[in-house]
């Protein structure tokens, strides 16, 4: 048998990430966004709509280089709104669509450009994104290129209209956009104000760009807007490029001068609704925000004009475009990344996907489809929470015709619904009274509807009832209320449904570790598993699907929607995770994608076990139950399952780190200690130093943990030890020491066995 979700595609679900090359042809890769928010988590996906026809206005595009942006690594993290992504890269034109003739480009150019979505094997962008590279400039230096200075170019020219001679005040000046906003601003003839930093960063405006040591002042706090008004008389700057946020925004803001224009290119405040002071706006002053995805998309004029400009200017200053570009390798995106992260490099760093490279990929099923108007799909049990849920989804993939039955199907309260929802879907949906476990019942059935619809090619058996207590007071007919419905309607429709392409039944983890008072429904459950590893070892498609607690569907759902949480608390105390309806629907999925299984084993598949559960069996002595000899826990992304995960790098390591938390032999002191050591190692990863050398009575600045690396400790904590701290509680912590007390304090692997004993 094989555990949990492992054949599960999509988010809920999916395999581990296995490193394959980045180029493969005829098979287009993109980034995807972790849901975990950790950067140790980047990981690519099939792209399969590139496979078809290029849009009309796009430009296909195989990349040679890519630029990495700070909004990357916020997008990693989950900082950041995902309605609007695009990338910058350099590569070679593949293709183009319809009406792209304007462009001027062929296949085989050399360009630069910002397409649409995150970073991928093979970009599409809009023509107007996308121009020719010079003959002297390298893939890399073109990489650097499109979003700094379409960035800068916007701001100064198209929002500001600089004059020479104004003033211009550029924070963060040694990035990447600080350093375009400087060339553009030289070459109209424009005073410089420029902050940063470090020392080092000084030295570096003076060397490269020639700025008045004077005019360099410090981002580090707000000292740079008294410096400004004193060195301009009081008049202030007239344009800024601002990226600051909170109160260093506010300064920046206060320190325009008369018909200034203040352009904001930050997302922080932007995103978080921030207000701000009505003051400058007495003085004529302009307030503009700058987003080039946006640009992009609705002013494809405007953004042709600042690309095609910057390519021009920057060829006539025969320079780098940023200085300096670092280099890394696609297969070092989270170093990239991390560099990023730690706010301390200058330039512009670029990832490169070198010939051979590879990067861990996720292969997911492509999805299924069950539009076949000559064929009927059956679901028994079908007026159920499942069953329903089950319903709809097949109606969505575009089933034509589905036999719902029950005991009691037309009284349902749902019937109708489930009717008019088909309806609308263009799905003949019928609904009839049967009892499965009733062979006569279920023959007069099928022969019934086999007079207005199509033979039978797909069955799932939701079938269950429950009459729980304990064996000694069981009576034999409780005993097969709770049987029949599972061994003998499964039999029967397999004695009566023959040339079925999948038979699904939905059996229950309570046929494998049993549970107190539910003896006949477990072995009801028992046969249902044996049934598909029989069917299967005869040739015939058959899957078991061993349900656990399912949330917002189904008979545990409706109790807890009454109030009575007691099987779902009961389940997980035993380790087991929940899934949702829609981790369900993808085990549904697969089982009709995949109906017949490599062997019988296969053909039963048991949601919910995590290794978290094998640290609740030992206290029981299961690991060396013979019923559980041959269970493979199956190592997988258990994004469907609400329980703790162990798919991640470090998985192995993190598992056994929960299991030790949860120990009842680990006093509170214990878990501090290990959570400690967690986080020491955690630090020494992301810094890239020795874990010994980090002092765990020092607090996790004196590091270099910013807010920005704080956001990623959070997220790793909640995910991988249930502890839900904030940012401002890890930059609080007055050690490393006094963290990993607060997470023993916080992880709910902990409190139900540490804080009683504290």
């Amino acid at each position: 048998m094989k555990s949990q979700d492992s054949v599960c595609g999509g988010k809920q679900g999916d395999p581990l990430p296995e490193i394959q090359p980045f180029q493969q042809p005829g098979r287009p890769l993109v980034w995807e966004t972790s849901k975990s928010g950790l950067l140790s988590d980047l990981y690519f996906v099939d792209e399969p709509e590139k496979l078809g026809s290029v849009p009309s206005g796009r430009v296909e595009i195989e990349a040679k280089a890519f630029g990495l942006n700070f909004r990357d690594v916020m997008l990693a993290l989950g900082q950041l709104d995902k309605t609007l992504v695009g990338h910058e890269c350099a590569g070679i034109v593949t293709r183009l669509g319809p009406n792209t003739e304007k462009s001027g480009l062929r296949v085989g150019d050399r360009v630069l450009g910002m397409p649409g979505g995150h970073i991928a094997s093979k970009s599409q962008a809009y023509w107007t994104s996308v121009v020719k590279m010079p003959d002297n400039m390298s893939f890399q230096d073109a990489a650097s290129t499109p979003i700094i200075y379409t960035t800068a170019y916007h701001s100064l020219f198209h929002i500001a209209n600089i004059r020479k001679g104004e003033s211009v005040l550029v924070h963060a000046a040694t990035g990447g956009v600080g350093q375009a906003v400087i060339v553009l601003a030289q070459h109209v003839g424009a005073e410089i104000f420029a902050t940063c930093s470090t020392q080092a960063k000084r030295d570096f405006l003076i060397k490269e760009y020639n700025i008045s040591p004077d005019r360099i002042l410090s981002s580090r706090d707000a000292s740079f807007a008294s410096a400004i008004m004193a060195k301009t008389n009081g008049k202030g700057v007239d344009v800024v490029i601002n990226s600051l946020s909170g109160a260093l925004l506010k300064a920046t803001w206060d320190c325009i001068a008369r018909f200034g224009r203040f352009i904001e290119i930050g997302k922080v405040d932007l995103e978080a609704g921030r207000n701000i002071g009505m003051t400058p706006f007495g003085r004529c002053a302009t307030y503009a925000g700058v987003d080039i995805l946006q640009l992009d998309i609705y002013r494809g004029d405007l953004m042709r004009e600042a690309l095609a400009e910057s390519v021009r200017i920057l060829q006539g200053r025969r320079t780098p475009p940023v200085v300096p570009i670092v280099p890394y390798s696609i297969t070092e995106m989270e170093k990239a990344m991390r560099h990023m992260q730690a706010g301390t490099h200058m330039g512009k760093l670029i990832i490169v996907p070198g010939d051979g490279d590879k990067v861990p990929v996720i292969s997911r099923s492509r999805s299924v489809s069950l539009d076949n108007s000559a064929t009927t799909y059956f679901i028994a049990g079908g007026l159920g929470g499942i069953g329903r849920a089950i319903a709809g989804w097949m109606m969505e993939k575009g089933a034509k015709n589905i036999l719902l039955v029950s005991r009691k199907a037309t009284s349902h309260p749902n019937a109708e619904q489930l009717i008019s929802q088909g309806k609308a879907s263009g799905c003949n949906v019928q609904i009839r009274d049967c009892d499965l476990a009733d062979e006569n019942s279920l023959v007069a059935c099928l022969r019934d509807c086999a007079r207005t619809m199509p033979p039978v090619r797909g069955v799932i058996n939701a079938a269950m009832v429950l009459d729980d207590t304990v064996l000694e007071r069981m009576t034999f007919e409780q005993w097969g209320r709770a049987v029949l419905p599972k061994i003998d309607s499964s039999r029967n429709i397999d004695k009566h449904m023959p040339n079925l392409s999948f038979y699904i039944m939905l059996s229950s983890i309570t046929g494998i570790s049993g549970n107190a008072s539910q003896a006949n429904y477990g072995a009801g459950n028992t046969f249902e598993d044996a049934l598909a590893r029989h069917l299967t070892s005869k040739g015939q498609g058959a899957v078991s699907l061993d349900l656990g607690v399912v949330l917002s569907a189904g008979f545990v759902a409706d109790r807890e929607e009454a109030g009575d949480d007691f099987v779902r608390v009961r389940f997980e105390k035993q380790g087991f995770a929940s899934i949702d309806i829609q981790g369900v629907l993808r085990l549904v999925e697969d089982a009709i994608r995949n109906p017949l299984r490599a062997s019988p084993s296969e053909s039963q598949v048991v949601v919910g076990v995590t290794e978290n559960t094998s640290s609740q069996w030992a206290k029981l002595d299961m690991p060396h139950d013979r019923r559980f000899g041959t269970m493979q826990i199956a190592r997988v992304r258990g994004h469907g399952l609400h329980g703790p995960s162990s798919t991640a790098p470090g998985a192995n390591s993190t598992a056994a780190l929960v299991r030790a938390l949860s120990s009842a032999e680990t006093t509170a002191a214990g878990a501090t200690t290990l959570l400690v050591n967690a986080v020491l190692d955690k630090l020494a990863d992301v810094f890239n130093i020795p874990a010994d050398e980090i002092d765990q009575g020092l607090p996790l600045a004196r590091y270099g943990v910013d807010s920005l690396v704080a956001v990623e400790l959070r997220n790793w904590l909640n995910s991988s030890f249930k502890a839900k701290v904030t940012v401002f509680e890890i930059l609080q912590s007055a050690s490393v020491l006094e963290l990993g007390a607060l997470l023993a304090n916080k992880s709910e692997f902990v409190l139900s066995k540490v804080l009683t004993a504290a």
